[in-house]
């Protein structure tokens, strides 16, 4: 919901201060593509576990939470290896 929201403007943002200039559009691009392959991956693997043969309903949707946290535990843990923004740096 609102996290994913901020997310949305908050990101591109940051990728605009961090980045190079020559190299701005070009990130902001392929951020917009990674948030839609990220979509389609996560109905594809819904779909896959859903075809698991003998697996009972109530491990399903257990299994799907589970890979749906993978990456963004991932990037939780790396967080704290992106550099500050000039811009937050001005405000401190």
């Amino acid at each position: 919901g609102m996290g994913v929201g901020v997310s949305f403007v908050a990101a591109p943002v940051y990728l605009s201060e961090v980045a190079p200039t020559d190299m701005r559009g070009k990130l902001n691009t392929v951020f917009d593509v990674a948030i839609n392959g990220g979509i389609l991956l996560g109905y594809v693997l819904g779909f896959l576990v859903q075809l698991i043969p003998n697996l009972e309903n109530h491990w399903r949707w257990r299994i799907m939470l589970g890979l749906g946290l993978i990456l963004p535990v991932f990037v939780l843990w790396n967080l704290v290896y992106l550099p500050e923004s000039p811009r937050w740096l001005v405000m401190v």
